[in-house]
């Protein structure tokens, strides 16, 4: 079966498809690839508009600072979803990570085993008592539960996937996510995330992408939308496909016409995405048997390389929230924290075998902006308004419209272009 066949059928519902349409996406990130490819299969004609020099959006390698190509965005994937079933369906090798079941975790002075008890405490106290009436913060929460500094430092180092910090970060939509944490874990063997996304969907979508092209309007008043960017190019469509990060949708750099309704822009505003990096930093050898979880100056140190790796080796971390506030603020001093905090856990030797640094630095990125969305208080109910479509002819997708909770992963960003196909199919089902 080739790659995403399988799944058109599945998403049609059998419906009969009467119409072609030429249908533009913005954006050449994972859900708009994903659309594109599914509608070309359908025979609609589709062109992405992309404004930076290479498509993936967040999903990215580099291959000069390690022996091996290592992903600088997205690299896991979480669970058996429709990510999995693709890369299945593709016969891409993968392997389940157990790495993190050797994770250390750092609290009392002490690297243990696991969490201590009243992190556990901690979650119970979560579910009883939300969702609340008043949504607060997650900090908010914690302080009531337990106010000692050493215990929000470890919640912090906690909600570090959620790419931001926990005073930000809605305590209703924690309750909501703690039936997710328990996921297991794959990489891919013999490519990363970028060249699994490269070779199944941007090289088989070459002639449809168009790079440069930095929209920055919409008009969508008649029955033939009009998008333009700075330079006065545009293109017609018959429905338009919003795919960017929701950074750049609150941006307005994009100017639609009619306006969007107020509801919407209200629920952008309701969804985060804040500033952040991956880090990598490279050593002469592996001196570490486990990765380190809640660390002082990072949430967490773990090795994202593969099963097979030797010679110099690499920890890795996502550096978000308040460490990211203190990186920016002094990035090589931030450096320095993070070996120095590695020398306490590994009696010196992270000093000792060092050669260099690499921050992939999400916040800074044009175009993004950000790492991806989480629920800001008060946002739960934000992401259903913000992906509704308007009119039958503009659509959002994108893993900040994922309505699912599975925003802020691969696999969410396609389940929401899944969402966006099943309207279309509807759509052109009843025309």
């Amino acid at each position: 079966m080739s790659l995403g066949i399988g799944l058109t059928n599945s998403i049609t519902f059998g419906f009969v498809k009467k119409n072609k349409y030429k249908i533009g996406i913005i954006g050449a990130g994972i859900s708009g690839l994903y659309l594109a490819k599914i509608l070309k299969q359908q025979g609609h004609v589709v062109t992405i508009l992309e404004a930076k020099n290479r498509a993936g959006g967040r999903i990215v390698e580099n291959t000069d600072f390690y022996k091996n190509p290592i992903d600088l965005g997205a690299q896991w994937i979480h669970g058996k979803n429709e990510l999995y079933k693709l890369v299945k369906q593709s016969h891409t090798p993968i392997y389940q990570d157990k790495k993190n079941d050797t994770i250390k975790v750092a609290y009392g002075n002490m690297l243990n085993d696991d969490f201590p008890i009243k992190f556990y405490q901690f979650l119970k106290e979560v579910k009883k008592n939300t969702p609340l009436d008043v949504d607060m913060s997650v900090l908010d929460f914690a302080r009531k539960f337990n106010s000692d500094s050493e215990f929000t430092e470890l919640i912090e180092s906690a909600l570090t996937d959620t790419a931001t910090k926990a005073a930000n970060f809605s305590i209703n939509e924690i309750s909501k996510l703690t039936n997710k944490l328990k996921t297991i874990d794959y990489q891919f063997s013999n490519t990363t995330m970028y060249g699994f996304i490269n070779k199944n969907y941007i090289e088989e979508l070459k002639d449809e992408i168009i790079y440069n092209f930095q929209v920055n309007s919409i008009d969508y008043t008649k029955q033939v939308i009009v998008v333009s960017n700075d330079t006065g190019l545009s293109h017609e469509f018959d429905k338009i496909i919003v795919t960017i990060p929701i950074t750049e949708l609150k941006s307005k750099k994009i100017q639609f016409a009619p306006d969007l309704p107020s509801e919407k822009w209200e629920a952008f505003n309701k969804i985060g995405m804040d500033k952040g990096l991956k880090l990598f930093l490279k050593f002469q050898k592996q001196f570490y048997s486990h990765g380190v979880f809640n660390g002082r100056s990072a949430g967490y140190y773990i090795d994202p390389t593969k099963l097979d790796s030797t010679g110099n080796s690499l920890l890795a971390s996502l550096i978000m929230g308040n460490n990211a506030e203190k990186y920016y603020n002094n990035p090589s001093k931030g450096i320095e924290s993070y070996l120095n905090e590695l020398d306490i856990f590994f009696n010196g030797q992270a000093s000792r075998y060092f050669i260099d640094a690499f921050a992939q630095d999400w916040g800074n990125e044009n175009y993004i902006n950000g790492v991806y969305s989480y629920t800001k208080v008060g946002g739960q109910s934000a992401r259903a308004v913000a992906r509704k479509s308007i009119t039958n002819k503009l659509f959002f997708a994108g893993e900040a419209m994922n309505t699912s909770r599975n925003y802020g992963n691969v696999h969410g960003a396609i389940e929401s272009a899944m969402d966006v196909l099943k309207e279309l199919n509807r759509q052109n089902a009843s025309s």
